[in-house]
Parts: C-alpha cells; sequence; structure tokens
C-alpha cells in the first residue's frame, strides 16, 4: 500500500468475489480503479446536468427577450 492508502473491510457478494478473482490479480488496484471511475462519472454527469439547467434557462431568457423586442418593433411600425 502507498502512504495515502487507508485499510478498509468491504462485504462483496461470493459470486462477484469469485468473478473479480477470476479477473484481476489485485484486488485492491481493481476496487480502487473501479471507485475512481464512478466517482468520476458521477462528477461527469452532474456537471452535464447543471450545463443542460443552465441552457434551459438560458433559452428561456433570450425566448423573452426576442418576445420583449418583437412586441416593441411592432409598437413602432403601428400607424398613428
Amino acid at each position: 500500500m502507498d502512504s495515502g492508502s487507508v485499510k478498509k473491510t468491504i462485504t462483496l457478494p461470493s459470486e462477484l468475489v469469485g468473478r473479480l478473482k477470476a479477473s484481476t490479480r489485485n484486488l485492491s488496484a481493481f476496487i480502487a480503479q473501479a471507485c475512481h471511475e464512478k466517482l468520476e462519472a458521477d462528477e461527469k454527469r452532474a456537471r452535464e446536468q447543471d450545463m443542460i439547467e443552465r441552457c434551459r434557462v438560458r433559452y428561456q431568457e433570450d425566448r423573452d427577450l426576442a418576445h420583449d423586442f418583437f412586441a416593441a418593433e411592432q409598437e413602432a411600425w403601428e400607424p398613428r
């Protein structure tokens, strides 16, 4: 273990442990990598959702502004 490691005990289904043992020699490194990947994927998903929401808000603001300009433009062309 490197100096930044912490030993933890986890419980995994025996079927999963069997599959992990068959596919990797370093179970700790495999689990650590899987955890990193999951956390990064969750963070990416959160950033994407935030970006979608900001785009949605900006789109509505742009629509409102275009509506206001359209109304003002129509008023300027109405005969008096």
